[in-house]
């Protein structure tokens, strides 16, 4: 089954592993300006690997979205084997 992602116009699929990389080398979050999913085959527009799918991202022009950024993001994870677990990302990226 083939998902789609394009970023900026790109398949962000990797060559040699013959599926979509998803965030190891995709956006990050901060750099994220739309994301679009078209649902439902698409091959006839993007091509034959898009029959489940397809999502555009765009990302931010660093022209127009000058300055630094800040973000932080919490969780909590719960499970009878492994107990309660919190979750906490930060990220900085400077001018």
């Amino acid at each position: 089954m083939r998902f789609v992602q394009l970023v900026d116009g790109m398949d962000n699929a990797s060559p040699s592993l013959n599926f979509s990389v998803g965030n190891l080398v995709g956006l990050n979050d901060l750099d994220v300006q739309s994301i679009e999913i078209l649902p439902g085959a698409s091959s006839a527009l993007y091509g034959a690997n898009a029959f489940n799918g397809i999502m555009f991202m765009k990302s931010k022009s660093p022209f127009k979205h000058e300055g630094a950024s800040v973000y932080g993001k919490t969780g909590v994870t719960s499970a009878e084997n492994s107990g309660t677990n919190e979750f906490y990302d930060i990220g900085i990226i400077p001018f």
